[in-house]
């Protein structure tokens, strides 16, 4: 019974998709309109992860662009440099897709909270951003398909957690979150390892700004990349299995004296190489560590 009254919501939820509140178009996107998914926080536990499916086919069928029109990147761009056949990017390389509410706060200068709800998409597209310079958009979104889909999510809700975002990867061929074995880390949710990058963003956790979106003034952001990449290997997916951290790099070891590595960047460091980059700290004795301890 419970299995059912989930189903019906979700497909509750997704039938009313087409039929979404507008919102105050934009001059660069006149025909857009905000979604009516649920806010993440107003769900139930068995019911958010529910809603995990309910998004992926909302992404699957590129509802935020076919059927809400919703403003993108002028291009797909990079998230960092691309040197000697290594990609430094925060994420792959990517095309997003704003939501109404998130273009409106971006043209009120970013001042004030953003309204909950606002929501961005981000297609994510193997890096860097060169592969795709020459194509048209169709072209691009043929080549999102043909080489997996794969998205980083932000749903604006500020009662979900203390930095207000639910944040989610959803990816072809994904195992949705469960709650059941082997207890995997969940893909969706709030608080997640996201913000240990968008926490360093100016405001509110988010680094979007107005001259990365098509109909805007203005230059998207970019790094520098070589041709390198025009004879890589593909990087893995940020979502697939890896090489062991230890045999991918070489790190050079600092010199004695020294709190600073020379790093050519070719490989993952061990724990121990990792480490060895720091100056170590003295040893405390037991006697300092209970005196300092009592000053707590």
């Amino acid at each position: 019974m419970a299995s059912r009254r989930l189903s019906a919501l979700r497909a509750v939820v997704f039938a009313f998709l087409p039929l979404s509140v507008c919102s105050a178009a934009s001059a660069a996107c006149p025909g857009a309109e905000e979604h009516s998914l649920p806010l993440p926080s107003s769900l139930p536990k068995s019911a958010l992860l529910e809603f995990q499916k309910t998004l992926f086919d909302f992404l699957d069928h590129r509802t935020y662009d076919t059927m809400l029109h919703w403003c993108p990147d002028k291009g797909v761009r990079d998230t960092g440099p691309f040197k000697d056949g290594v990609y430094y990017g925060t994420h792959p390389a990517v095309r997003i897709f704003y939501s109404p509410k998130l273009i409106a706060w971006l043209e009120g200068d970013r001042l004030g909270p953003i309204p909950d709800g606002a929501m961005m998409v981000k297609e994510q597209y193997r890096p860097p951003a060169a592969r795709y310079a020459n194509l048209s958009p169709d072209e691009v979104t043929a080549r999102f398909a043909a080489d997996g889909k794969d998205w980083t999510i932000m749903i604006r809700d500020a009662k979900g957690s203390a930095d207000g975002w639910y944040w989610s990867e959803l990816f072809t061929g994904m195992s949705f979150d469960s709650y059941a074995p082997p207890f995997n880390v969940f893909n969706g949710g709030f608080g997640l390892y996201c913000t240990r990058c968008h926490g360093a963003a100016e405001k509110v956790g988010t680094f979007a700004a107005l001259e990365n979106i098509k109909g805007y003034p203005g230059t998207p952001i970019t790094y520098d990349v070589d041709d390198s990449w025009k004879k890589a290997v593909a990087p893995v997916p940020s979502h697939a299995p890896s090489a062991p951290l230890s045999s991918a790099v070489t790190w050079i070891a600092p010199a004695a004296g020294s709190a600073k590595s020379t790093l050519p960047v070719t490989s993952q460091p061990s724990v121990g190489d990792f480490l060895r980059v720091y100056e170590p700290l003295a040893q405390a004795g037991h006697d300092i560590v209970r005196r300092e301890g009592s000053r707590v």
